[in-house]
């Protein structure tokens, strides 16, 4: 029996069951192929897909040689838009019947509107052959014409390609997709008037085409001639008033023609046509032009009036979190979990919300649950590796990035994501592999360059760069990224001027560019002119007094400068703008402890709310002001809640674990929290230095000697030496603990451990 070829997110068994057996109980008789046909035909016209999808699942099973269902099931998949899909049942359906027409029609028509994206020259040899046997089948097909010329010429053989796609409107003038593509290859070659003569001439030979006249509008638009393209336009809708292609073109035209009434007018008729795929996109323009609260009415609207709309549903919540409006966006959430329980849509957006509110554990439950549904939701992971890196799992993260990339490698924003991360972690080669895999038609868009210009400027590989950039800048018309990575390399280069023009171009157009301004301060540093560099994030900072990160990166420059007052002032204007804005409350904070004011830094830390890693940075920071105080048991406290929120924070169970075993007599839970830390982090030398401390303390003086040696080995710091010092000492190694004494009393001759040692030794003495 031949394996049945729908897309599985089209199909779910329980869907079956409930719309099947109510059937078959109700006709009281055994259905057939014929009858499941009917009904799938009958719902298809009625645009209900998906329903239909299940009908002709049913007709397949109980005939599976007759190629009809999957014929069925590909126009169906093709009117909801999944090509993939529709491809693999029609090719199923000619495969059963190689001389059903319609089927290789339809095959032959898919090949010629998706062939332009792939670049892969076994896809395209393959589409070439079968587009041959299609010919061979239907040797005046103009379909199967039009999709080989336009292979022929991805193949690299425009005589070729130009041959068939002029057969092709040579059997039929009208043709659009042939008229398409000759037109573009004519572009290729420079010859605008003979791509703008084919276009016309579909146009004239179908006088009562609105889509003719579309094609020909698109053309000129394509091509900057907005006048001509208006023209084109007007004519398609004098045809035809409510073409909705027509409508929507014309007002784009006009909104980039500064027209933004006229256009609004156009949207609003193309949204009150009954086609649903228009429904929204007059109140997507409000809401780009500032009418957010307009625009949101309208997308209540239509979420109300069609609670199974998914694609209403979630530009309603994208707008809710926009605009801030979280307990709205709550609502209609609840709402739809309400009508079902299930729906992983609404969970997502549930789980998004949670991130955006800093309930990163709630959000990890609803994702869990997507998960155990759609065990291959690829958003579901990507959502659940910003859950990680909000709870202090960077790691985690990256691998639930890995695992959306795979299942959807088409997921820009997480392959972006993934890529900024290996570049943090100092990978810009791993970086580079994984953007060199981004799908061809992706490998052109801004934020793909963008990211790969970094990965190449952090790999050391400027001249590449370098030699790419000034022609992305032409291309891209000077995008600000580009601008900022161009200023970047000229300041590298010791080219102070352009590194500075390039760097206020930036600030020109992103006025709380952080980056940019930093960069513009250091050139003046890089020419010794520290008061200029101040001066300079000084005016910008001025400029914009409600900005908290620039005001933040002011008090930093200031802190730097060694003007505190300045610095407390910047930091505390950046947190009245934004109260959580959790770089400038720690700046503040560690800038009060710094001072001795450590009953400010308190409240600093304990006014914020954010992440769970956020808020257990928070608590380990007010672990060190009561260490700092002399409050061990305090400071116990905190390093407890830090881990509670976050499991992995390495410094904070280390810290824990050493006042533990210096302060208590809870040794046991000191060793098992310092081997917790070693476990995530085997080289940090203060991990090996608590560990050794805990067997020194718990009387194993062996054990404590081993990992104090190893902690002295990583990194010459006083502390481990003193506490190898003793270890040696109790341990019967007498010299070799007076050795160590006498290298860390060299180093750091005021420490609390100095007394503790040399009055350990001093009693030793005094025994002897």
């Amino acid at each position: 029996m031949r394996d049945w070829v729908l897309s599985s997110k089209n199909f779910r068994p329980t869907a079956l069951l409930l719309v099947v057996l109510p059937m078959a109980l109700l006709v009281g008789c055994r259905a057939t192929e014929g009858t499941y046909l009917a009904r799938g035909k009958q719902l298809a016209e009625k645009k209900e897909y998906a329903r239909a999808l299940l009908e002709f699942k049913n007709a397949s099973r109980l005939n599976p040689k007759s190629p009809e269902p999957y014929y069925q099931a590909g126009l169906a998949l093709l009117a909801m838009g999944d090509y993939q899909g529709a491809y693999r049942n029609l090719v199923a359906a000619t495969e059963m019947d190689p001389k059903y027409t319609a089927a290789q029609l339809k095959v032959a028509e898919i090949i010629g509107s998706s062939v332009t994206s792939s670049k892969d020259p076994q896809n395209l040899q393959d589409a070439e052959k079968r587009v041959q046997s299609i010919l061979a089948i239907v040797p005046d097909s103009v379909e199967a014409l039009s999709a080989l010329g336009i292979t022929e010429y991805m193949l690299g053989k425009p005589d070729d390609a130009l041959k068939y796609l002029e057969a092709a409107l040579e059997k039929f003038p009208q043709h659009l997709q042939s008229a398409s593509a000759l037109a573009m290859i004519k572009l290729k070659q420079n010859d605008f008037a003979g791509a703008e003569q084919v276009v016309k001439k579909v146009a004239d030979e179908s006088p009562r085409s609105a889509e003719a006249q579309t094609a020909l509008g698109r053309f000129y638009t394509a091509n900057r001639m907005a006048s001509e393209a208006e023209a084109a336009y007007r004519r398609a809708l004098n045809i035809d008033a409510k073409y909705g292609p027509a409508l929507l073109d014309l007002a784009q035209l006009q909104i980039r023609t500064g027209r933004q009434l006229d256009a609004e007018k156009n949207l609003a008729a193309l949204s009150a046509l009954p086609d649903k795929q228009y429904r929204h996109v007059h109140a997507v323009f409000l809401f780009e032009q500032g009418k957010q609260d307009e625009a949101l009415k309208e997308f209540e609207v239509q979420a109300k009036d069609d609670p199974k709309d998914r694609e209403a549903f979630l530009r309603l919540t994208s707008a809710y979190f926009f605009t801030k409006r979280f307990p709205d966006a709550e609502k209609a959430i609840n709402a739809a979990l309400k009508r079902n329980s299930r729906d992983t849509s609404a969970l997502l957006e549930r789980s998004r919300l949670y991130l955006i509110t800093s309930k990163s554990s709630d959000a990890e439950t609803d994702l869990n649950q997507v998960l155990r549904i759609e065990p291959n939701s690829a958003t579901a992971h990507y959502l659940l590796a910003k859950v990680n890196v909000a709870r202090g799992r960077p790691l985690a993260g990256r691998q639930e990035l890995s695992r959306a990339l795979d299942l959807n490698p088409s997921l820009l924003a997480g392959r972006i994501e993934l890529a900024q991360q290996l570049i943090a972690q100092k990978d810009a080669k791993g970086a580079l592999d994984l953007l060199d895999k981004t799908p061809e038609d992706q490998k052109k868009l801004l934020p793909v360059i963008v990211a790969r210009n970094w990965a190449v400027f952090n790999s050391g590989r400027q001249e590449e760069l370098r030699k790419s950039i000034s022609g992305e800048l032409a291309a891209y018309n000077r995008a600000p990224d580009l601008v900022l990575q161009d200023g970047l390399l000229k300041f590298q280069a010791k080219d102070i001027a352009g590194a500075r023009k390039s760097l206020e171009e930036v600030l020109a157009a992103r006025p709380e560019d952080l980056l940019a301004l930093d960069a513009l301060a250091r050139t003046f540093v890089s020419q010794k002119q520290p008061d200029l560099a101040l001066r300079t994030v000084e005016q910008y900072a001025n400029r914009r007094p409600n900005s908290a990160p620039i005001q933040n990166l002011l008090g930093d420059w200031m802190l730097v400068s060694g003007r505190l007052d300045a610095a407390r002032k910047a930091y505390t204007a950046a947190l009245a703008t934004a109260p959580n804005l959790f770089s400038a409350r720690m700046n503040l904070a560690r800038l009060e402890t710094r001072e001795g004011k450590l009953d400010a830094a308190r409240q600093t830390l304990k006014a914020f709310v954010g992440t769970s890693a956020a808020q257990a940075i928070v608590e380990g920071t007010l672990g060190m002001i009561e260490e700092k105080a002399g409050n061990p048991t305090a400071a116990i406290l905190h390093y407890r809640k830090a881990v509670d929120v976050d499991p992995h924070n390495v410094v904070a169970l280390n810290n824990l674990a050493y006042l533990l075993a210096n302060n208590t007599d809870q040794l046991d839970e000191a060793l098992q929290r310092a081997q917790q830390a070693k476990e995530l982090d085997a080289n940090n030398v203060a991990v090996e230095d608590t560990i050794g401390w805990a067997f020194y303390r718990k009387g194993q003086y062996a054990r404590a000697v081993t990992h104090l040696r190893n902690a002295v080995a990583k990194d010459r710091n006083a502390v481990p030496k003193y506490h190898l010092a003793m270890a040696y000492l109790k341990n019967g190694e007498l010299q070799a603990g007076r050795n160590s004494l006498d290298e860390a009393l060299l180093m750091a001759p005021n420490l609390p451990e100095a007394v503790s040692a040399q009055q350990l030794f001093a009693g030793q003495s005094g025994r002897k």
